[in-house]
């Protein structure tokens, strides 16, 4: 599965609020929730991972 995938899916089993986390972040709603084709850059990812306190290694 693909990184923003894993993600979205982490956020939802989780019980997280994208919108909260896009507050924090700076990272477009939509994409956290999965709203839009595009995929999540490089820099998106590290911020998540930080805000969340995961491993950006431990989604792949």
């Amino acid at each position: 599965m693909e990184i923003t995938r894993e993600i979205i899916e982490y956020i939802r089993k989780n019980n997280i609020s994208a919108a909260e986390i896009s507050e924090n972040t700076k990272v477009d709603l939509d994409l956290l929730l999965g709203n839009t084709d595009r995929k999540m850059n490089a820099t998106e990812m590290l911020e998540i991972c930080s805000y969340l306190g995961i491993d950006p290694l431990s989604l792949l």
